[in-house]
């Protein structure tokens, strides 16, 4: 432990602790405080036809994630699902008329997933968590739902006076931040205290639900942890199968702790299995740093297809609460670029959805950070075989300062961008009948910021120079008046990790680490149609 003066003399430096919060059933949580009568009951969160989250009531009767909701329904009747909340467009929308003018009768309309209810959540409990250490502390949202900091040596030495190691003191400090946030918001989060992220991690999923853990790697119970728990280290993985090889076991074996597969492989062995980076993990060795606060590189918006005419699970299930049992069944229909004028109108519908909604984030985004992206990228993935994912960029002008109108600008930005790459003959395609393929996969992202020369205080605000341009007073006005520099605005608190991959990236965390990790998704576990948030492509939810 360092003395008393040492840790003075730090005063507002990092400490050499990682504190790890983690939200238990973040989405659950969100749904009971929206609505407290579903509290204590067994919970599930589906999206479309695939389950998201389960209560720990629900938990205790076998179900858990990626199940099918037909099949919970089934098996337990008395268990409440509800859905993720969507959103569609309006009434009167030329692009949702031309659409149905373009499908069949028994179409389901285009709708989306609207994670923005969780986002806002998330930003209050983050925010507050933020606001009660030093602000110049790193401080990364890892996803929707979990966060790491490194308290500073002065927040540690606060809880004890110096008088205990900076483990302890990181325990007490995060036993009272666990407090406000119930307190203040009603929140239960799980707190982990370690030497590095990992550890950091570790502990908070042991101590869940609404515990505080401390993990050291020298720990006996670091010994005992399984070696699923290890990032991309999952049951679904080939890494995971490649260890149960070498150990001799087969895949339905209880699975390996870290110890077991330590000593009996051996760090040669392990590191070749593993990577170096891996076996460092086994043996509690995280190099990984927490990354600063700091602004996003990019704003990103997806959503998932339908491959195939399927029926649209989600409305029936909305339906259903609704009591509205005595309507046909609807059914999404494959958007597939051979089919011409059906194509584009329904492609239209689709990419407004994504635009509302970037430029929802875009004006978060703007409130903290004042800045505007100056590039907007489109991307798409063609269901093959093999699947492909393409994505190309264009000059994003100023937009519109009415919402609606900038919602069509980039819709028709990214028509442009679709007209050019996907609806081509044969011969363009390079004998390629690309255009038989459907578009499992569509998404909208935003990069290449510039921050404002005079700060606004909307991103729907007249661009600074259209005002001078046009004289614009009321705009200039605004401008004057508006705060300089970045202000700290928890209502405004950005996903900083995961959210900001660069422009080329192609994978879908969009994207700066890689696909979804094996231990929370494959492609087959999340069935034919499930729309993607990139809040959701994020947790990590326990």
């Amino acid at each position: 432990p360092k003395s008393a003066t040492h840790r003075a003399a730090l005063g507002a430096r990092a400490s050499m602790v990682v504190i790890h919060a983690d939200c238990d059933c973040f989405f659950v949580q969100v749904h009971r405080r929206l609505d407290p009568c579903l509290a204590q009951a067994p919970l599930v969160v589906q999206q479309h036809n695939d389950t998201i989250a389960c209560s720990f009531e629900a938990r205790a009767l076998g179900l858990q994630k990626r199940m099918r909701p037909g099949e919970i329904r089934r098996l337990h009747p008395g268990v409440t699902l509800v859905h993720v909340p969507t959103v569609e467009l309006p009434e009167g929308d030329p692009e949702l008329h031309a659409a149905r003018a373009a499908l069949p009768p028994d179409a389901a309309m285009p709708e989306k997933a609207s994670y923005q209810k969780y986002l806002e959540e998330s930003q209050q409990i983050f925010g507050l968590i933020r606001s009660h250490i030093q602000a110049s502390c790193p401080f990364e949202v890892a996803s929707n739902d979990e966060a790491f900091f490194v308290p500073s040596a002065s927040d540690l030495s606060s809880q004890s006076g110096g008088q205990s190691d900076e483990l302890e003191d990181a325990k007490q400090l995060a036993l009272k931040l666990q407090a406000v946030v119930r307190r203040d918001l009603g929140y239960d989060v799980s707190f982990g205290c370690g030497a590095n992220k990992l550890l950091a991690k570790l502990a908070s999923t042991s101590a869940k639900p609404f515990g505080v853990g401390t993990l050291r790697a020298d720990d006996p119970a670091f010994e005992r942890i399984p070696l699923m728990r290890l990032p991309g280290c999952g049951m679904g993985s080939n890494t995971f199968a490649a260890v149960m090889g070498a150990l001799q076991r087969a895949a339905t074996a209880a699975p390996p702790t870290l110890g077991e597969v330590r000593s009996v492989l051996g760090a040669p062995a392990l590191r070749q299995l593993l990577g170096p980076g891996l076996e460092a993990m086994s043996r509690g060795v995280d190099e990984r740093a927490v990354a600063p606060w700091s602004a996003p590189r990019s704003v990103a918006v997806q959503m998932h297809l339908s491959g195939s005419k399927l029926e649209a699970m989600g409305m029936a299930a909305r339906r259903r609460a609704r009591g509205d049992v005595g309507r046909s069944p609807q059914y999404y229909y494959p958007l597939v670029p051979g089919h011409g004028g059906q194509f584009q109108a329904v492609s239209r519908a689709y990419l407004k959805l994504l635009a509302r909604e970037l430029l929802q984030r875009l004006e978060s985004h703007h409130r903290l950070w004042h800045e505007r992206p100056t590039s907007l990228v489109v991307s798409w993935e063609l269901m093959g075989p093999p699947i492909t994912r393409r994505s190309a960029s264009v000059q994003l002008p100023p937009l519109s300062d009415q919402p609606t109108s900038a919602a069509t600008s980039l819709v028709d930005l990214a028509m442009k961008v679709v007209a050019s790459k996907l609806l081509l003959t044969k011969a363009q395609a390079g004998g390629t009948d690309a255009t038989s393929s459907p578009v499992i996969m569509l998404g909208l992202q935003a990069t290449a910021f510039q921050r404002e020369v005079k700060t606004l205080r909307s991103f729907f605000s007249a661009a600074p120079h259209a005002a001078s341009a046009n004289n614009d007073a009321p705009a200039a006005k605004r401008a004057r008046e508006a705060p300089k520099g970045p202000s700290v605005d928890t209502a405004a608190f950005p996903v900083t990790s995961g959210s900001a991959p660069p422009a080329h990236s192609t994978g879908d965390r969009l994207l700066p680490t890689g696909v979804a990790t094996p231990e929370n998704s494959s492609a087959g576990s999340l069935g034919p149609i499930f729309e993607v948030d990139v809040v959701d492509l994020l947790s990590d939810e326990d």
